[in-house]
């Protein structure tokens, strides 16, 4: 159903800019990466609406934690993504599969920082657009319906439609990892802002160091 639904989200999308109804990465470079995550935006909004309509019962409130208790937990899965990243990369690399971030956001962020409409557009996806569409779809609605059944089918296909998403097959298991620790800072606080807030975290350093020509 989640594939469907992201099948609608990009159509929809699609025939939206056919239709000239909105610009272009021709006409502003760069904004594409903002329509990117719209389309799983909408693709959630189809998903959450099929759901609510073919549920018997209505998906469990989850218990949230204390603030405190969210804040630790974020701080604590941003270095866990961000090492462990690093960690997968190294490993990928002495096996001789090394990991690539995507040539078109390298394209951008070699260029270091500037005010620039490409650069913008990406820092509004990675920073903001991303980590809200794709954890309310991924882990908001996804994950949590099947959490309900079990727990590690939970994490494991939530985890490659994520990683799939990204159609970056060299940075396929680093995705794999991320999704699991999003999910993970989810389950422990009950609280969806807390796996958007690791997301937002683990992309704002990832971008940074991109941008500074420091990221391995």
């Amino acid at each position: 159903m989640a594939l469907l639904c992201g099948v609608v989200g990009t159509m929809a999308l699609t025939l939206i800019l056919g239709l000239g109804l909105l610009p272009t990465s021709e006409d502003l470079p760069g904004l594409n990466y903002v329509y990117a995550p719209l389309g799983l935006l909408i693709a959630a909004i189809c998903y959450r609406q099929v759901g609510l309509a073919v549920d018997v019962d209505e998906l469990p409130a989850p218990t949230r934690a204390g603030l405190v208790t969210t804040v630790v937990v974020v701080l604590g899965h941003i270095a866990a993504a961000v090492l462990g990243s690093f960690v997968l990369s190294w490993m990928m690399e002495m096996a001789g599969y090394p990991v690539a971030e995507q040539s078109a956001v390298t394209a951008i962020t070699e260029d270091g920082f500037g005010i620039r409409s490409d650069l913008l557009f990406l820092s509004l996806a990675a920073l903001v657009l991303a980590p809200v569409a794709e954890e309310w779809l991924l882990r908001g609605l996804l994950f949590a319906r099947l959490r309900r059944i079990h727990g590690a089918s939970a994490y494991l296909f939530s985890a490659l439609a994520f990683a799939a998403i990204h159609g970056n097959p060299a940075g396929f298991v680093v995705y794999m990892w991320l999704a699991v620790v999003f999910a993970h800072a989810f389950a422990q606080t009950g609280r969806l802002s807390a796996a958007i807030g690791v997301h937002a975290g683990n992309n704002a350093i990832t971008l940074a160091l991109l941008l500074t020509g420091t990221s391995p």
